[in-house]
Parts: structure tokens; sequence; C-alpha cells
């Protein structure tokens, strides 16, 4: 027995070549291997901290070079600027004492070790617009049974823009 002829043949959404067996997770559009764009996770160091919408695995050209290229591009410069934030630890209360916290402190929890920990922090203080973290305390918690125990790490700190220096 053939294939029923009421079935639609899919075409690739950009060179319409008949041969289709993928498509884009962003728009569900048919696309053959060839117009696809597949993303290696192992790229990013932290792929929990890139938007929702841009943690698929193919795309077609469109939303590759529409949505998923810029957010990329968005996110490579975000984690440049955690990376350079300014770190005060609540033991270093008086270098900073003369800061405002307004802003309410940021909370990462059941993070692998302490700088990873601390890099999240920083994330999402620079997605906030700040550049300092006050008052940061990281601790850890052991975790397990028997013999195979690790740690998961956590962290609390207040985002801050320092004032300009006279």
């Amino acid at each position: 027995m053939g294939l029923s002829l009421s079935m639609a043949q899919q075409t690739c959404a950009i060179c319409l070549n008949t041969k289709t067996s993928l498509t884009c997770d962003a728009c569900a559009d048919p696309t053959c291997k060839y117009c696809s764009y597949f993303v290696d996770e192992t790229v990013f160091e932290y792929i929990d901290l890139l938007p929702e919408s841009l943690r698929h695995k193919k795309f077609c050209q469109n939303c590759y070079n529409s949505q998923f290229q810029t957010q990329v591009e968005k996110y490579l410069a975000l984690l440049k600027q955690a990376k350079m934030v300014t770190v005060f630890t609540k033991d270093q209360s008086a270098e900073c004492k003369w800061m405002k916290r307004l802003e309410k402190p940021i909370s990462i929890v059941n993070c692998d070790d302490r700088e990873e920990t601390l890099l999240r922090m920083a994330f999402l203080a620079v997605e906030k617009g700040f550049n300092t973290l006050v008052d940061v305390e990281i601790k850890y918690t052991k975790v397990g049974e028997n013999s195979y125990k690790k740690y998961l790490w956590s962290g609390t700190g207040v985002p801050v823009n320092p004032p300009p220096k006279k």
C-alpha cells in the first residue's frame, strides 16, 4: 500500500527543496538540513541565562538571523559585563557603606560552585542596569547520601551603581 495522495508534501521554507524532515523550533516552518542552524548548548557558559525563546535546538535561516543571532550577541555582551562587576562582601561593609541600597537583593540558589553563583548574580545585576554588588553573602550546603556528597551553592547580594568619583 503506497502513500496517500491527500498528504501534502512539505517544501523547505527557504530553498523550496521537497526533501524536508526538519522543522524550525521557533516558527515551526519546514526546513531542510542545509537551511537549518543547529545550536550547540555547550557554546554557552550558562544556557539557562538565555531567554526561554532562544533555548531551541534548531532554527531556520530567517529565525536565526532575526531572533537568535541578535539575542546571543546581547547575551554575550551582558556576560562580558557581568564578569567585570565589582563585588563587596558583607565583611567589606566599610568600603561600601556610602552606597545607597535602593534595589531588592538578588538571590541565586542551587549552583554547582561559588564562581557560578557569583557570576549568575552579577549577570542579573547587569541585566537590571547595575555594575556593583554589595552585601554579597555566598553559602553552601552538603547534599547527598552515603558516599556521594556534593555542595549546592546559593548567594544573595544587593545591586547598586556607586556615585561617580569627584
